[in-house]
């Protein structure tokens, strides 16, 4: 359940609205893309936006991206926003993280949001959700047209020059650190990192998989954000304590 459920879609923080604002002379995604020989159109529609994608199947990247539907301003200017950040990306980044990039980008780093604790799907403006609808459902059409079966993100941004000058155990640190300062420090313990941009986590409670898979984005976007760079984040099985003691009998 979303803590801004009583506002519609058609509200946009002020959070929000400089960045968007700044766009408005600067339409270029508005309109339906043409299919291309070399290249798979894919589509998404939800509460009546659309956006249509043309994706380079060898590299399973957006190379454009355009929306129609919205037609109140604020909706236009964010689906304008939302094209504008998913080119040259792989689909599989705009499904995973797009809507909380999106939420970073479009944040005013002068204005404080007014959302306790950590900023997730969760309590953002319903907007965004609406973005995550709308991403989601572009890899599942790409993957019904093009047969694409493969989970795994192959994006990564940069190291950033603070992760670059550190060690593993310095880093492994860092992010501890980071988690102790955060809310998630209530359910979730840093196990270890897996080279320079995995880390493996631990939950202190029992939850449903969809819950876990919730956390767990949640947790990377935070931490992508937080550090500047792309993370990819592991639940590390838990073992079967009875079954090792029966072992080890």
């Amino acid at each position: 359940m979303y803590i801004y459920n009583n506002k519609s879609l058609n509200y946009i923080s002020p959070i929000y609205q400089t960045k968007l604002n700044n766009i408005k002379a600067n339409i270029s995604h508005s309109g339906n893309l043409k299919t291309h020989k070399n290249y798979i159109l894919i589509k998404s529609v939800y509460e009546k936006l659309e956006i249509t994608a043309l994706i380079n199947p060898k590299i399973h990247t957006v190379t454009d991206a355009k929306h129609i539907g919205g037609e109140e301003d604020n909706k236009n200017l964010f689906l304008e926003y939302i094209c504008k950040s998913i080119i040259n990306k792989s689909i599989q980044e705009c499904s995973d993280h797009g809507a909380m990039n999106l939420e970073y980008i479009l944040r005013d780093p002068n204005k404080k949001p007014n959302i306790p604790g950590i900023i997730t799907l969760n309590n953002v403006d319903p907007i965004f959700k609406t973005a995550n609808i709308l991403l989601r459902d572009l890899l599942f059409d790409y993957r019904v047209k093009s047969n694409y079966k493969s989970t795994e993100n192959f994006h990564f941004s940069a190291l950033s020059n603070t992760w670059k000058s550190l060690n593993k155990s310095e880093r492994l640190e860092l992010v501890k650190s980071i988690i102790n300062e955060s809310e998630f420090y209530k359910f979730a313990k840093i196990e270890r990192l897996e080279g320079p941009t995995k880390i493996v986590v631990s939950f202190k409670d029992d939850q449903t998989n969809k819950i876990k898979r919730n956390r767990l984005l949640d947790i990377e976007n935070f931490f992508s954000n937080k550090l500047n760079m792309n993370f990819e984040l592991y639940l590390q099985a838990k073992i079967d304590q009875n079954k090792l003691r029966v072992i080890t009998k």
